[in-house]
């Protein structure tokens, strides 16, 4: 008489939907995250180069004064009043803490959890095999 071993090395369909699932969910989450990141670099971009604009007419700005030394005191009071000068305001938020970055620890998790399963099946093969 021959006996059927059954291995149960199939798998389950519901265990594949479920896994389905969560990589779906964490792949829209990086895109999201992604999305969001890349906004704020933009912003960051913009901020840093209206400064750097600020900064180059600042310095036109005092190169002209410079050469305007040249003329008489009544023509620069004049040029003065015309020219007003509103104040700078830094408009970066300093930053404090650590700043936790979700899709580092899902990534070590999903890691983790992929390398502790594989360890188990195989572990739960070379024991079934042994029997």
């Amino acid at each position: 008489m021959s006996t059927i071993r059954r291995t149960n090395l199939g798998g389950s369909i519901a265990s594949f939907i479920i896994i389905g699932v969560i990589l779906v969910a964490g792949l829209i989450c990086v895109v999201y995250l992604l999305n969001q990141r890349s906004e704020q670099a933009q912003k960051e971009q913009e901020i840093t180069t209206s400064k750097k604009q600020q900064t180059n007419k600042k310095s036109t700005n005092s190169s002209k004064l410079n050469n305007n030394s040249t003329k008489s005191e009544a023509e620069q009071e004049g040029a003065a009043a015309t020219t007003p000068t509103a104040p700078s305001f830094s408009s970066d938020i300093p930053t404090t803490g650590p700043e936790v970055n979700i899709t580092e620890i899902s990534g070590l998790f999903l890691l983790s959890t992929s390398i502790t399963g594989y360890i188990l099946s195989r572990r739960r093969m070379t024991t079934s095999i042994g029997k």
